[in-house]
């Protein structure tokens, strides 16, 4: 007959053996269920899209205050999301991504592509602006701060510059 201590142990060592192998299975079969749950939502986007608008019928202060607090934590991605609707209303290319903006931000150090200012909350600046024909890619986004970004416009960088300049003087 076992003892009190023994069966406790025997419940310790079992807990903590099936914790490890249920997280091993599970890294193994991420890739597996992330690829079906891919091709779940692939083909059954119109219902959720359906159960999605039901629900916010249903429930919709509720849903709004989600969004909201959504947007409150996540700023950099309702920019972003802001970015790419511009970008597409233009009906210009859009290819870039998360990466490439924060390789864009690294490269340049934190800092505004016009004044230097470093900050780790720059906004993207198309160098040639969506209005003029630029899109939204890589090759045609600087980081730069709020204030240069806004006093930019939709100017080119020597209109940008040669503007700055003439107020200096």
């Amino acid at each position: 007959m076992k003892t009190l201590e023994q069966i406790q142990r025997n419940r310790r060592y079992q807990a903590e053996y099936h914790k490890k192998y249920d997280a091993l299975y599970h890294q193994s079969q991420r890739d597996h269920y992330l690829t079906l749950k891919r091709l779940y939502h692939e083909t059954h986007r119109k219902q959720e899209a359906l159960a999605r608008k039901k629900r916010y019928t249903r429930f919709p202060e509720e849903s709004r205050s989600k969004s909201r607090l959504y947007t409150v934590l996540h700023p950099e991605i309702n920019r972003a999301k802001a970015e790419r609707r511009r970008a597409r209303l233009a009906g210009t290319t859009i290819s870039l991504t998360k990466e490439q903006w924060e390789t864009i931000q690294a490269i340049h150090d934190f800092s505004c592509a016009y004044c230097g200012h470093k900050s780790h909350n720059l906004t993207q600046d198309h160098v040639i602006p969506l209005s003029k024909g630029g899109t939204h890619t890589a090759e045609n986004v600087v980081p730069a701060c709020k204030s240069c970004n806004s006093s930019k416009g939709a100017k080119l960088p020597e209109q940008f510059r040669l503007g700055r300049l003439s107020t200096l003087l």
